[in-house]
């Protein structure tokens, strides 16, 4: 979710059926300004040091939010700070070093070039929504969760300890966390640039590619999105395709116009991401697109960037449509 322009992104978005009004609200935050990606940043610092730097600022928000006292754990790759409980925080932490691991094994064998971040992420946890929703204060109602882009963490919550939530709550603990920290995942292990500008078809086809994951167990990334398909096969019939020419240079035409466009824009960009992932002559291209962006800044190359790697996008845009079709009628 998005808190200030080009700051936080990624919607926690839970997979499990939510209410279309409430997911509504939750997706919007996404979209308030991707375009300050590739505002001019300092020099990164020691690695260390910028990891304890981090969590300091982490804790001075985390501070404001909540009045019961703090606890910070770490792992192997991840530092966590918040007010839940030990249990969730090491489930949390758990969660995100399985993930990763499984997200950098992914991309790797596909010959992506990804590897571990020289320093820990940081999570902030709280044990409900109440201390949640005064660090995203300025973000829209129904939030979730969400990675912010200038501070390097993710936030989200328990939803186990939120009253009368009307969804399997460990499942949407688990996808929550998987939708976030595959976008920490992306801008910190050399696929995505926090420098860069980014479409948001991609930051978001990217981690809803991701998202969908089993409660216990490795899961591989990449699994069918059923939901999306869901969302997309419904949302056609009242909405006209986004070419695939917009959906990569005009974020806010696709995400910022009407519910149905919005959530028709995520539901391709799942595809986009998928079909791009899947194809073996498509996958080289994507490849070399994502190394492209990373060395831009701002958006006035995009169309020549997605044309330079793809070729026709009406062609592109054609094989979208009947993997859509391909995938509806085998799910």
């Amino acid at each position: 979710m998005s808190e200030h322009r080009g700051e936080e992104i990624g919607a926690g978005i839970p997979a499990c059926g939510i209410d279309r009004r409430l997911w509504m609200r939750s997706v919007a935050g996404s979209l308030l300004g991707v375009s300050e990606l590739g505002s001019a940043r300092s020099a990164e610092p020691d690695p260390h040091a910028e990891e304890e730097a981090e969590l300091q600022r982490a804790e001075a928000r985390t501070r404001k939010a909540t009045d019961r006292p703090l606890r910070t754990l770490k792992s192997t790759h991840y530092q966590a700070i918040g007010d839940a409980s030990e249990s969730f925080m090491k489930l949390t932490l758990s969660d995100c070093e399985r993930l990763a691991a499984e997200f950098l094994r992914h991309f790797q064998t596909r010959g992506f070039d990804v590897k571990w971040p020289d320093r820990r992420l940081t999570v902030i946890v709280f044990r409900d929504e109440r201390p949640f929703l005064r660090l995203a204060e300025n973000t829209p109602p129904g939030t979730m969760g969400f990675f912010s882009l200038s501070s390097n963490w993710l936030a989200l919550f328990d939803f186990r300890n939120m009253p009368m939530f009307p969804f399997a709550p460990g499942q949407t603990n688990m996808e929550t966390l998987s939708h976030e920290a595959t976008h920490q995942l992306c801008f910190n292990t050399g696929l995505l640039s926090r420098r860069a500008d980014v479409p948001l078809s991609v930051t978001e086809g990217l981690a809803m590619y991701c998202e969908r994951r089993k409660l216990f167990g490795a899961t591989e990334p990449g699994q069918p999105n059923l939901r999306r398909l869901d969302e997309l096969a419904h949302t056609r019939r009242r909405q006209g395709w986004i070419p695939v020419s917009e959906l990569l240079t005009d974020d806010r035409g696709c995400f910022r116009r009407t519910a149905d466009r919005l959530i028709l824009s995520y539901s391709e960009s799942w595809v986009m991401v998928y079909h791009l992932m899947n194809d073996p002559t498509r996958r080289p291209q994507f490849r070399a697109y994502l190394e492209t962006l990373r060395s831009r800044n701002d958006a006035k190359r995009r169309l020549d960037d997605a044309r330079s790697q793809f070729g026709d996008l009406a062609r592109l845009d054609e094989e979208l449509r009947q993997e859509a079709i391909r995938l509806q009628q085998s799910l």
